[in-house]
């Protein structure tokens, strides 16, 4: 789950070895700023538990960057 993030934004996931993992367009209300993933590849398959980017896009070319760890 992504929280407090811009109503539209994008934001983009990779791999510790910088491997485009997904890419989520956010179009929420204004008051809405959370995003759920659903820890799947854009190719359709389970992630691996790891460390992960991401780059958060904001409208008016706003970038932020970070990382998180998934358990499994």
């Amino acid at each position: 789950m992504f929280t407090n993030i811009p109503a539209k934004c994008e934001i983009t996931i990779f791999s510790a070895s910088a491997v485009l993992v997904d890419k989520i367009i956010v179009d929420n209300p204004p008051a809405d700023g959370i995003v759920h993933w659903d820890l799947v590849s854009k190719e359709g398959l389970d992630i691996a538990a790891g460390i992960y980017l991401y780059v958060l896009k904001t409208e008016t070319g706003d970038i932020h960057k970070g990382k998180f760890a998934v358990i499994k």
